[in-house]
């Protein structure tokens, strides 16, 4: 049985999408200090992707190693 590549990739991403979840408040307040840096710094978009890497001149290819496609904060953080 032959699977295609991109059904493949979408299989996956089905199967291992993160649950999206509301965080509160007092959740946040008692994170370690740097949960809460990573939870800023993503919902900013300030996280080392390939994408801000080239962005602020420290890559030239934007490029996912896995998927061959353009590896943003969401992307690495979600679909990588």
């Amino acid at each position: 049985m032959a699977v295609k590549v991109s059904g493949a990739k979408r299989l996956l991403r089905k199967i291992f999408r993160p649950k999206r979840k509301s965080l509160t408040w007092n959740e946040i307040w008692h994170m370690a200090p740097l949960q809460i840096s990573f939870l800023i710094r993503s919902v900013y978009d300030f996280l080392p992707s390939n994408s801000n890497l080239v962005r602020w001149g420290k890559k030239e290819n934007p490029t996912c190693p896995l998927f061959q496609s353009g590896q943003t904060t969401e992307h690495f953080l979600s679909s990588c």
